[in-house]
């Protein structure tokens, strides 16, 4: 599990402010999971993986849309990490 810290840590890696305020995955981290995923399965076509990437991508960035101020996250309420509180 992440800590808070790392947490926040993270998001502000991984994400950006968007146009209209809302929190967006850096591109270079779409990239990154797709690849990081590939030697997890490597008897699985890259459609596969690449649609498994995208689910998650997804998922991650409904979640983290809504973050302006990474101080204030509350890590019980990111469902699509696991977090120690």
């Amino acid at each position: 599990p992440l800590e808070r810290d790392g947490l926040i840590g993270f998001i502000d890696k991984v994400t950006r402010m968007g146009e209209g305020g809302r929190r967006v995955l850096d591109p270079e981290f779409r990239q990154s999971l797709e690849a990081f995923l590939a030697p997890l399965a490597p008897d699985l076509e890259e459609p596969i993986i690449r649609d498994a990437a995208g689910i998650l991508l997804e998922r991650l960035e409904e979640e983290l849309s809504g973050l302006a101020e990474l101080e204030e996250v509350d890590p019980r309420f990111i469902t699509c990490l696991v977090v120690k509180i």
